[in-house]
């Protein structure tokens, strides 16, 4: 796995400006529709790779016992400051881990483990997925679901990466942001190079940040190979906010796995 060094690092500053659009509520609808659907009412919920908390912060109108794991520590601290401003009965309700998930080990069972905004593409051997998917099953009770997404390979094959700009006005001037992918089939990767410029209201630059976030995008006959090594059921892999199988039309899909 990529270390937290190497990504979100002095990127992670920017990360609540640059995804200011993200859609956590309909995450989380999202997430009660299947826990629904699969009739399932989980008490202790983990989540792996929670950024900066958002989403468990609004869980916790749901779920009195959230355990967060995320490898930064900036976008940690970021997380602390969100739990602050959530007011003392949602921050009682969340713990947060500061470790890769490849090292996290905690004597403790969960009904319920996610891991959203495809977390699973940093791992990108098969060693590190193997590691991944052995982490969720040992720190799983029986029956429970782990709920995933991730990027579909078919679909990035099919469409190919591209590059991308956005330009997000703040207060003190704008965010500039561009990236260019690197598809590399040999290994089933997609190297996305970050380049942030943070200017003035003058156009002044103020900051110039680099990253690159290598990610794995998955296929169905791998995720179903890691299922059944760590004893997990396949109930259901998706299209991303669907009910309709992935799609070489759409990048983003999920998978729900029960723990046997």
């Amino acid at each position: 796995m990529q270390s937290s060094q190497s990504v979100f690092g002095c990127y992670s500053k920017y990360y609540e400006t640059i995804y200011s659009d993200k859609e956590y509520i309909e995450e989380a609808n999202f997430l009660y529709n299947l826990l629904s659907v699969w009739r399932v009412h989980p008490n202790e919920v983990l989540e792996f790779g929670s950024g900066t908390s958002k989403l468990s912060i609004i869980l916790a109108s749901k779920f009195d016992n959230i355990t967060c794991v995320d490898s930064s520590k900036t976008m940690i601290d970021i997380a602390q400051k969100n739990l602050l401003k959530a007011g003392n009965d949602v921050a009682s309700k969340i713990k947060i881990h500061n470790c890769d998930i490849i090292n996290f080990n905690i004597e403790k069972k969960f009904d319920l483990l996610i891991s959203f905004f495809h977390v699973v593409c940093y791992f990108n051997t098969n060693e590190e997925l193997r590691v991944f998917f052995e982490k969720a099953s040992s720190h799983l009770s029986k029956d429970c679901l782990f709920i995933f997404d991730y990027w579909y390979g078919p679909a990035v094959i099919h469409q190919k990466p591209s590059n991308r700009n956005k330009v997000i006005p703040t207060s003190n001037g704008l965010i500039k942001r561009s990236c260019i992918s690197e598809l590399n089939t040999n290994n089933s990767t997609v190297s996305v190079k970050y380049k942030i410029n943070f200017v003035d209201r003058n156009d002044n630059l103020i900051e110039e940040i680099y990253e690159t976030h290598n990610m794995r995008y998955l296929f169905l006959n791998e995720i179903n190979m890691y299922a059944e090594l760590f004893g997990f059921e396949v109930l259901k892999h998706g299209s991303w906010f669907k009910n309709s199988p992935p799609n070489i039309d759409d990048w983003n899909a999920y998978s729900i796995l029960r723990k046997r």
